[in-house]
């Protein structure tokens, strides 16, 4: 398996990066089954906000 990233809109109407788990033959995954047989998300969004840009910073 791997991921695939996509940008997306969330709840509150921003945008957002999701990550996607993909099977062995190129399928988006957006379920499977946990070792108990219980169906769970496989979809992600861990991003974060980036900090407010300070336009006077030498970086």
């Amino acid at each position: 398996m791997s991921v695939r990233f996509y940008l997306g809109i969330n709840d509150a109407g921003k945008q957002t990066l999701v990550i996607v788990t993909v099977d062995e033959n190129g399928n988006n995954v957006a379920y499977y089954k946990d070792q108990q047989g219980k169906l769970q998300s496989a979809i992600f969004d861990f991003t974060t906000p980036s900090p407010p840009f300070n336009k006077d910073s030498d970086l």
